[in-house]
């Protein structure tokens, strides 16, 4: 009997996400900082003889199977599976004759902006490298990551990053401070080509040429130590070009975003700033400390539509052998 691997990888947020116009090939180029958060998505991988590739989703918490393993996620075609489509890249980058079945464990809810199956993907990269005999680093592994989607390199690396290109790109940007992570998923998914189509209506508010390091004082409010006397500058760190066209496609998130971002301290200083995750539609605030962490969520779920609030922490490292 074949042994099994299993390998997991983090879901993201972006703390900072500001989108190009599109190139060419359509395509945006982006400048974005990837923060990996303590939620998992775990591959586990059984080798098998006739080179053929299987794949069964299943929740990690059943009571949320509705977010993390829809319908719509069986039905997926196998071959279009990012798991499946990540362990037929090792195959034929590596001459592997050697098939594999594989039990995806989804916890970051689908369509959700935290990046749950570029994390599949990710985590498939890696369960195959060890289930499959081979000697490569991460490093190696990063051009399949980046033919396989723009967040699967930062799913990869984990920790914090700066991503520029379309976002697979990557810089570590540690060590920095563990934060905590309020994210506040929704009823709804969002369709990302789809937010990215919407922001293409607007090219006057996509820049015409982006950055490619941070700012010597951004760096340093990202590396610092976080206090209240710093807060509200990190605060001001945080944004996402992309929350414009979102809320286009979905007004229903402006009240929780305005709701949560009017929070205050006791010395009337903002308590968190909401921003969107990624393409949406979770929404996103970090928390000085958990007592905070734990009122942004209250806050959050007084709204109609919001499904769950995970309090996380980050970063954490990147893919994993368990």
């Amino acid at each position: 009997m074949s042994p099994t691997f299993t390998a997991s990888a983090p879901a993201k947020v972006n703390l900072l996400l500001r989108c190009g116009q599109p190139d060419e090939k359509g395509y945006h180029q982006l400048f974005t900082v990837f923060h990996s958060l303590n939620l998992r998505e775990t591959v586990s991988l059984t080798p098998r003889e006739d080179g053929k590739i299987t794949v069964t989703n299943q929740p990690a918490d059943p009571s949320q199977s509705a977010i993390t393993c829809p319908p719509e996620l069986d039905e997926l075609p196998a071959e279009k599976h990012l798991a499946v489509r990540a362990v037929k890249l090792i195959q034929d980058t590596y001459g592997i004759k050697t098939g594999a079945d594989l039990v995806v464990t989804k916890a970051v809810p689908v369509a959700g902006g935290m990046a749950g199956g570029s994390a599949d993907a990710a985590a498939a990269l890696w369960a195959a490298k060890h289930a499959f005999g081979l000697s490569v680093p991460k490093v190696e592994l990063l051009p399949l990551a980046r033919q396989l989607g723009a967040d699967v390199p930062a799913c990869l690396l984990g920790e914090i990053l700066l991503g520029t290109g379309y976002g697979d790109h990557l810089k570590l940007l540690g060590p920095v401070p563990q934060r905590y992570w309020v994210m506040a998923t929704n009823q709804t998914g969002l369709s990302t080509p789809l937010v990215f189509q919407q922001a293409d209506r607007h090219p006057e508010q996509l820049a015409a040429e982006l950055p490619t390091e941070l700012s010597e004082a951004e760096l340093k409010l990202l590396q610092g130590t976080d206090s209240s006397d710093t807060w509200t500058d990190f605060l001001e760190l945080l944004e996402n070009d992309l929350t414009l066209p979102a809320l286009e496609l979905r007004p229903d998130l402006a009240a929780p975003l305005a709701g949560v971002n009017a929070l205050k301290d006791v010395d009337q200083q903002p308590l968190t700033r909401a921003i969107l995750s990624g393409s949406g539609p979770t929404l996103a605030a970090p928390a000085l400390d958990l007592p905070s962490a734990q009122k942004i969520a209250q806050t959050f779920q007084t709204y109609p539509g919001i499904e769950r609030c995970y309090i996380l922490q980050g970063p954490v490292p990147g893919a994993q052998l368990h």
